[in-house]
């Protein structure tokens, strides 16, 4: 069958048009398998778990022995972090290998967005370590030739009396009106870096604020955040003594997930017994859009209009696309890094997310900067972040890359071409993943804009063979 044939919904289109010409196409239902949460053995244990090297943000399983052609199973995980599995190959000294999630199996998802992996050993392999990347330390699973879904996963934790909620279902809150919200993030009171987890205050790309007064029971929440970041919150005694031990991501809520953002969420954290002060630590990144308050639990919609960044896309009326499930793949161009840290514009990010937002899409923006069609780019490459999805539903795919392939003067190659060192390679190799692995939905390709002489790039100004040959593959 020819590209041409089966590739007959795929639109080639300037971002302008192409928006124009998508249409509903449904999926196929999630098929899942069923596991008995009774038989799980469960190879995490939260207590022993340690943190390993210099990766005091991963908490690590203690050794696991493999034998060629068993597979582990785990999560939850965040979608596209690395160092899920120190591979110690035959003895326990040092890691041979750190695998990630571009290696592994999407087996189910969250409703927060974190996923369940499995990974199958090779005979190189005796000994692994398996690290916890997430906030979700407490409920995390490890099993061994045991395969769990998410509705195993909840089962057995039931079954122990432990609940769930904090951790990876989404906990829904009343917001307080936006214009009622009081902010006790003053970043020109905070202090640059943030506390480990022995209560010492350290130098990190975070800002930390003051002690804030709380008492049992009061309701703390933060963001916009990310959901891997254990340097959330600090806890300190009634004489300000922090209080030792793990920094309280593990133990918060997740009270509401960025739509179209990766991993970035707003959390709730409920203050127990014992803690008379917090501290708030925030990445240097969120630092713009970031809202903390107590008793006032806020979502994504109340977040954006106390930012003012509400109004700004207003969404249309009767849209098409509303609700559609479209995922965004590519490069800088798509990902919009430069509108990250700007509050006008963070809560859509690039035209990817002026896409979603004002047609009221369910939407996710995996594009990364400087991702490549081609391998030129090592492991960022768009092939990797549909690998990073291959397990959700999507009812439009929207790919866009090349540039950074001209920027590279990377060989454009040719229309069926499966050298991955040339740009037709790599498109090839992309646009077959999405027909085997989204095969009912709509797929769209972003042709990039004309570069001006001030781009000097090796090829940037002269792209006309590479979008060529990609019109001549997508159609």
């Amino acid at each position: 069958m020819s590209r041409s044939t089966r590739l007959s919904k795929v639109i080639t289109k300037t971002v302008a048009f192409a928006i124009c010409t998508f249409l509903l196409v449904c999926m196929l239902p999630f098929a899942q398998m069923t596991a008995n949460a009774d038989a799980m053995t469960n190879l995490y244990d939260y207590e022993k778990a340690g943190h390993y090297g210099t990766y005091i943000w991963h908490k690590y399983s203690d050794f696991i022995e493999v034998n060629e052609g068993d597979t582990i199973y785990f999560g939850p995980c965040m979608p596209g972090q690395y160092f899920h599995v120190a591979d110690f190959g035959q003895d326990k000294n040092q890691p041979k290998q750190y695998i990630n999630a571009a290696q592994m199996t999407t087996v189910d998802i969250f409703p927060n967005n974190q996923l369940i992996l499995k990974w199958t050993a090779t005979s190189a392999t005796k000994y692994i370590r398996i690290a916890n990347t997430t906030t979700s330390d407490r409920v995390f699973v490890i099993t061994k030739n045991q395969r769990f879904d998410c509705d195993d996963f909840y089962s057995y934790w039931e079954q122990k009396n432990v609940d769930c909620d904090p951790y990876v279902r989404i906990t829904e809150k009343n917001p307080v009106p936006a214009k009622e919200l009081k902010n006790l993030f003053d970043k020109d009171l905070c202090k640059n870096g943030t506390y480990d987890y022995n209560g010492k205050f350290i130098d990190k790309d975070y800002i930390t604020t003051e002690l804030i007064p709380v008492k049992k029971g009061d309701l703390i929440c933060f963001g916009q955040t990310n959901l891997m970041e254990d340097f959330q919150l600090k806890s300190f005694d009634s004489s300000k003594k922090p209080i030792l031990g793990k920094v309280l991501a593990d133990k918060c809520h997740v009270a509401d997930i960025m739509k179209g953002l990766k991993n970035v969420v707003i959390m709730t954290y409920e203050i127990p017994d014992g803690t008379s002060y917090i501290a708030a630590s925030c990445l240097n990144a969120y630092v713009p859009n970031y809202l903390l308050t107590k008793n006032q639990p806020f979502n994504q919609k109340t977040l954006n209009q106390f930012l003012g960044s509400e109004n700004k896309y207003p969404v249309k009326e009767n849209s098409p696309l509303k609700d559609l499930k479209v995922g965004f793949f590519g490069d800088s161009i798509c990902s919009a890094d430069v509108e990250r840290n700007d509050p006008r514009h963070s809560a859509v990010r690039g035209w990817a997310g002026r896409i979603g937002v004002t047609n009221d899409m369910d939407w996710i923006n995996y594009g990364v900067s400087g991702a490549s069609l081609s391998n030129c780019r090592n492991q960022n490459t768009i092939i990797n972040q549909l690998k990073n999805a291959q397990n959700r539903k999507f009812d439009m795919v929207i790919l866009h890359g090349g540039v950074n392939d001209a920027w590279d003067a990377v060989p454009v190659g040719e229309a069926g071409s499966t050298d991955l060192s040339t740009m037709a390679g790599g498109l090839e190799q992309v646009l077959t993943f999405v027909e085997e692995h989204f095969p009912d939905a709509m797929v769209g390709y972003i042709i990039n804009f004309k570069f001006t002489n001030a781009h000097k790039g090796a090829k940037l100004n002269d792209m006309g063979e590479y979008v060529r040959v990609i019109k001549e593959i997508c159609d």
